[in-house]
C-alpha cells in the first residue's frame, strides 16, 4: 500500500482502488457495505509511516529490490482553464451544490487551489 486513505466508516484503502470505485458512483464502503454518509477520502499518515517503518526493516521493496519510498500524498495538477469552467458552473447553477462538492475534493488535492475561499458580498453576490 503507497497512499492509504479512509473512509468516513474508517476502513483504509489504497487511494488508486478506491477512487475508481467512488468516481464509478458506488456509495458504499466495499469491507462494510455501509452507506457511506460522506465521500471524503482523509490521508492515513499513520499507516503510510507503519508501513514506511515496516519496509525499512524488513527490507521491503518492489521487483527491482529497491526499498519502497513512500511520497507524500499525491497532489492533481489543474489546469487554469478547468478551474475557471468549474467557477462557471456555480454561478450559473440553479442548484451549485455538486459544482462546489467537486471543487471542493479538487482543491483538497492539488495544494496549488488551497487558497479558495467562497467570499458572499453585502450585496448578495458570491465569489471565490
Amino acid at each position: 500500500m503507497r497512499d492509504p486513505v479512509v473512509l468516513c466508516t474508517g476502513q483504509s484503502y489504497e487511494w488508486s482502488i478506491i477512487e475508481p470505485w467512488l468516481e464509478a458512483g458506488n456509495h458504499t464502503c466495499p469491507a462494510t457495505m455501509q452507506t457511506l454518509a460522506s465521500l471524503e477520502l482523509v490521508s492515513n499518515h499513520t499507516l503510510r509511516r507503519l508501513i514506511q517503518n515496516w519496509c525499512e526493516v524488513h527490507g521491503g521493496g518492489d521487483s527491482s529490490g529497491a526499498l519502497v519510498r513512500l511520497l507524500s500524498t499525491p497532489s492533481v495538477p489543474v489546469a487554469a482553464d478547468t478551474v475557471a469552467r468549474m467557477l462557471r458552473e456555480v454561478q450559473s447553477s440553479v442548484d451549485p451544490l455538486p459544482s462546489l462538492k467537486n471543487i471542493r475534493l479538487v482543491k483538497k488535492r492539488s495544494p496549488s487551489l488551497r487558497f479558495l475561499r467562497w467570499e458572499q458580498t453585502d450585496s448578495g453576490e458570491s465569489s471565490f
